[in-house]
């Protein structure tokens, strides 16, 4: 193993941190914890004990802990009251949390865990409702949006944003899906990122009103974060071959 996962796993070892795996009746989250355990990665929480699975040493299981109606029981009073505004009861509340993907979203908000992994069984839709609902949003953050981090054959770190959220975006979310991508590719590979605002025109090489779009929410990202690197509108060879960059795009800084 080398590169970008590498350099997290260290990272990961240094501080261990306690991770909900809600899925637990699933062989692949089960398996997911084994490495995490063994390796040391993390330590990893099942809901529940997946049938007569034998589990390894590490492996925590939140039903098993004396404390674990208590939990719930704060789960559900912090639930109700993050969902009052919406008609939220505790006896809805307690219901709700019956779905283990909620109940670890709420959870991780509680710092019962410092994060959750779901998705290997549930839609895309059920974890953000879950963690949108029961987790909420980052301070200052309007919107939910995704990334993708990827290591290509030469080295290379790259993200793609946003590919699993948000079909349409207007140019005020594309704007801030740029800086909060920028920020969390910053946070997870420790180098600067340069920002690119594809479309499929080049320095105004094609005139459609989704460029226009792309333009103005370049307009909007260099106002909202002037520290950032970020150029455009570009297509993408544009923007990833550096003999095709642009003369004057990307900044020295």
């Amino acid at each position: 193993m080398s590169g970008i996962l590498s350099a997290l796993h260290q990272q990961a070892k240094q501080t261990p941190k306690r991770v909900i795996l809600p899925e637990h009746y699933d062989p692949r989250a089960i398996t997911a914890a084994t490495i995490l355990a063994e390796k040391g990665l993390a330590t990893p929480i099942l809901i529940s004990a997946p049938g007569n699975t034998e589990l390894s040493a590490g492996i925590e299981v939140f039903d098993q802990h004396p404390d674990a109606e208590t939990w719930r029981t704060k789960a559900v009073i912090a639930f109700t009251e993050a969902r009052a505004a919406k008609g939220m009861t505790e006896e809805k509340a307690r219901e709700a949390l019956q779905n283990p993907v909620l109940l670890a979203a709420v959870l991780v908000k509680l710092g019962y865990a410092d994060a959750g992994v779901a998705g290997s069984t549930a839609t895309t839709a059920d974890v953000l409702r879950a963690g949108i609902q029961g987790l909420g949003l980052a301070a200052n953050t309007k919107l939910v949006s995704s990334f993708f981090l990827m290591e290509l054959s030469d080295g290379r770190v790259v993200s793609y944003a946003d590919c699993a959220v948000i079909p349409d975006p207007s140019s005020d979310e594309l704007a801030d899906i740029a800086i909060s991508s920028a920020a969390s590719y910053l946070r997870l590979t420790k180098e600067q990122p340069k920002v690119a605002m594809l479309t499929f025109s080049t320095k105004g090489s094609a005139s459609h009103p989704r460029v226009d779009k792309v333009i103005d929410a370049l307009a909007l990202a260099k106002q909202r974060a002037p520290e950032l690197n970020i150029d455009g509108e570009m297509q993408f060879d544009a923007a990833f071959v550096p003999v095709i960059t642009p003369i004057n795009s990307w900044s020295d800084k």
